[in-house]
């Protein structure tokens, strides 16, 4: 009887202990790469393009946040279109769904009035028969296109903002 009983409290004793330390383990797998911007969120930051935003951008550009896939833009939206508004330079990003890279927009003003869109994919993008106002950057990742003045920067169909007639 003590040979079987045993084994029994052992794995009695690994259940309990594995029970135990769930709580912890979860704890730990909930945390993300997202931080507090403001009142939107960062999530799934693309580090290249946020960089080249913030340099459109410049010193002292309002951060408006980085919109994930699945995610509603609308805090976002709503920062760069009253920063916009007030004259004032931003930044802001969008996840967008590839169909095999991961895929992002945004939008940087300077403070001169100018805006930026920028279109980031990870697997790049080609030169030939590209428009007259794209540049290509970063190692052919982010292309650029400036905003047409006076710009309109507008909410898109998809709570995202654009200064296009066709929504990105």
């Amino acid at each position: 009887m003590i040979f079987i009983s045993c084994p029994l409290r052992v794995a009695a004793w690994v259940c309990w202990l594995f029970l135990l330390a769930q709580p912890a383990w979860l704890v730990g797998c909930q945390e993300s790469n997202t931080r507090a911007t403001g009142n939107a969120r960062r999530i799934e930051e693309i580090p290249v393009l946020s960089n080249r935003l913030k340099q459109f951008a410049g010193d002292g550009a309002i951060d408006c946040g980085s919109v994930g896939l699945r995610q509603e833009p609308e805090t976002a939206s709503g920062c760069a279109l009253k920063t916009h508004a007030d004259r004032r330079p931003f930044y802001v990003s969008y996840r967008v769904q590839g169909i095999d890279s991961q895929v992002a927009i945004g939008f940087a003003a300077d403070a001169s009035g100018n805006v930026y869109a920028l279109e980031y994919d990870s697997l790049g993008w080609s030169s030939e028969g590209l428009g007259k106002n794209l540049q290509l950057s970063d190692g052919n990742h982010i292309t650029i296109e400036r905003c047409s003045k006076p710009v309109n920067l507008r909410k898109a169909r998809g709570g995202r903002v654009t200064c296009f007639l066709r929504d990105l």
